[in-house]
């Protein structure tokens, strides 16, 4: 007897998780499920986490000294150039703020001076 209503319980149970499943799998998915079930191919699967994570540190740790070698400054540029650096970053995908940042440093590193005409 006590088998009995053991394995009549059991049965019940195993009824219950399969409505709870049907009743899942075939709900509305809320927004966010849906943006994800849009977006699957987005996602790249990642095969070793482990380096993933090494490059990811190694790549905060460079932009952290990127930034130790930076002073916020003000300064008033000519539109011309900033026209100019916009577009070039649209070409490259570089910030155009970086992009001249960039093109300083050049303009340092090689002594360049300015022409006054």
């Amino acid at each position: 007897m006590v088998f009995e209503n053991h394995l009549s319980i059991q049965k019940n149970e195993r009824e219950n998780l399969i409505m709870t499943e049907e009743i899942f799998m075939n709900s509305p998915l809320d927004k966010e499920e849906q943006w994800y079930e849009d977006h699957a191919e987005d996602f790249v699967p990642v095969k070793n986490q482990e380096q993933l994570r090494k490059e990811l540190m190694e790549a905060a740790k460079r932009n952290i000294e990127a930034r130790k070698n930076k002073k916020p400054v003000t300064i008033n540029l000519d539109t011309g150039a900033i026209t100019y650096f916009k577009e070039l970053a649209e070409e490259t995908g570089i910030a155009y703020q970086n992009l001249m940042n960039l093109y300083l440093v050049q303009c340092a590193q090689e002594k360049k001076r300015p022409v006054f005409a």
